[in-house]
């Protein structure tokens, strides 16, 4: 049976969703929102019929058409007309579809050509409808053709077909960026309801994306002792799971708003809850920082995360910044229309982050009566050395360094004393761990018109000393200590191989130009040792 149903609005405004500022993963998110929306709105008796049920939403692109297919509720009648008619909005606007251009605005924009096919729960019909832009577009086309058929009356599912896609849109394909990233908005979907996450995790679907079924993997929280008891006072004390959440809580916001061309003062009590936690070692790189949510979804941190000021620190490199993060979940508050930003303008948003600093602030963490904040521990707790941490900056450096070869360095010729000092010596006897095994860098060195063998060996050592030198017939090979607290406490020192070579550049320099002072006569090794002296204690 074909029935018609209007899509009546002037071309010009198809033109407008067409031209809108979006993107494949805010198009793909439109109808993630409609699925989840149907389910909700359809959950009892789904599960009335099948208590095992489960929402299952299937994304597939075989490089010509995109498929979006869910077992949620299905459209219904009165619903089918409306999911195609411009500017109709849903009945309930409390969900995730609350604008109701969802669909029709995703659909436009990646594709010319849709089709929409679904049957409702207790109905028995399905329903298909295809619309096609260029012709609705060219001829002014008010109505598209409904055709319908028989379907099981307990059948229930939405399928859209996306065909003559926008390839200057969907080019290139970004699988990979998309399942990280909707696994990511999506969280709380895919998320095991444990007791700390139980405020907002919803009930669990399966996401289906391009084969993969999605999975979210907490980042998880710290777990240490309390930072001056392990690097200062070096003590036991209790380990900590450095994490807090707070249950809902109501901020009464105050704003001037415009009613009928009249400024009005509007008070907004927005109800906030979340978490902050301290990230683990190591797992700091792009999971720091907060993402705000909205109904269950993640609207704003998804491709670059809120730092507020007030919480993580003005310095990008400070450990604040680099180890805090968590979830802010509103209710209360608006949206954009393409659902990327909430409609809380930045005095605001101040005044909010304002509120939980100074609540953070006040928190108290531990056990047995010992009480300690989260921001402190944050930004004073420290990593503990970690040989395969350092051990891939190491060996790129060495790598390089060995490609290029000798470099001309010839210092002035100068009278040779062999009275060197007998710590030198001892020192360069040690058996000491090596970060890359056997493998060192070496190269060539004149001195005066001495020919040198210049070896530098990385080591990790529970030493004061930042660096050893040894000298041995013509050849100075120089231990640097990867374990040593200026490498540790300032981690980028090391892991990253710019920083590392500058460093390991200007201790080389020293431990040549000592062996040049030792030749010349000159008992030069206090300047080394000044120096390790002086480095440790600058970092205590």
């Amino acid at each position: 049976m074909t029935k018609k149903v209007s899509i009546r609005w002037k071309s010009a405004g198809y033109s407008v969703l067409k031209n809108l500022n979006s993107s494949v993963l805010g198009i793909f998110c439109e109808f993630i929102d409609n699925s989840i929306q149907s389910y909700k709105e359809k959950k009892d008796q789904m599960l009335n019929i099948d208590p095992n049920y489960r929402l299952k939403i299937d994304i597939s692109f075989d490089g010509e058409e995109i498929r979006i297919k869910d077992n949620a509720g299905g459209i219904n009648e009165e619903n089918f007309k409306r999911a195609l008619e411009p500017a109709n909005t849903p009945n309930n606007t409390d969900g995730l579809n609350e604008f109701g251009m969802g669909m029709k605005y995703a659909a436009v924009w990646i594709s010319n050509e849709w089709e929409l096919r679904s049957s409702a729960i207790g109905e028995n019909i399905e329903r298909k409808s295809i619309f096609d832009y260029n012709i609705v577009t060219s001829k002014n086309v008010e109505e598209l053709d409904v055709i319908e058929k028989k379907a099981e009356v307990n059948s229930h599912y939405t399928e859209v077909i996306l065909r003559k896609l926008e390839n200057k849109r969907t080019y290139p394909w970004q699988e990979k960026y998309l399942k990280q990233k909707i696994a990511f908005i999506y969280r709380n979907f895919l998320r095991e309801k444990t007791d700390f996450f139980s405020n907002w995790a919803e009930d669990k679907i399966e996401l289906n994306l391009f084969g993969e079924k999605l999975e979210w993997k907490e980042h998880g929280f710290l777990k240490e002792e309390w930072w001056n008891d392990r690097q200062v006072k070096q003590i036991q004390s209790d380990k900590i799971e450095w994490k807090y959440k707070f249950d809902w809580m109501e901020i009464e916001m105050e704003e001037d708003v415009l009613i009928k061309g009249e400024r009005v003062r509007k008070t907004n009590n927005i109800e906030i809850s979340g978490f902050i936690g301290i990230l683990p070692d190591g797992k700091h790189k792009g999971n720091n920082g907060f993402t705000l949510f909205r109904r269950g979804r993640a609207v704003e941190g998804i491709n670059e995360r809120i730092y507020p000021k007030d919480i993580s620190g003005n310095s990008a490199r400070g450990f604040k910044y680099i180890r805090l993060y968590g979830e802010l979940h509103f209710r209360n508050v608006d949206i954009s229309f393409d659902k990327t930003r909430l409609n809380i303008n930045r005095e605001r948003r101040d005044e909010i982050f304002g509120v939980l600093a100074n609540m953070i602030k006040k928190i108290e963490l531990g056990t047995q009566g010992q009480k300690y904040n989260i921001i402190q521990q944050a930004d004073k707790h420290r990593a503990k050395f970690s040989k395969a941490n350092v051990k891939k900056s190491v060996e790129h450096l060495i790598n390089t360094e060995n490609k290029r070869g000798n470099l001309d360095i010839v210092l002035p010729n100068e009278n040779y004393d062999t009275n060197f000092e007998e710590n030198i010596k001892k020192e360069g006897r040690k058996s000491f761990e090596s970060i890359t095994d056997s493998k060192n860098s070496t190269r060539k060195v004149m001195i005066g018109t001495i020919e040198y063998e210049v070896i530098k060996n990385f080591i990790s050592q529970d030493t004061a000393k930042l660096y050893i030198v040894n000298k041995d017939a013509k050849k100075i090979t120089i231990s640097i200590n990867m374990k040593h607290p200026v490498f540790i406490n300032q981690p980028r020192f090391c892991e990253e191989k710019d920083n590392l070579k500058i460093i390991v550049n200007i201790l080389e320099c020293l431990a040549i130009s000592e062996i040049k002072a030792k030749n010349s006569g000159d008992k030069a090794a206090h300047v080394r040792h000044s120096f390790n002296s002086f480095i440790s204690s600058y970092l205590k």
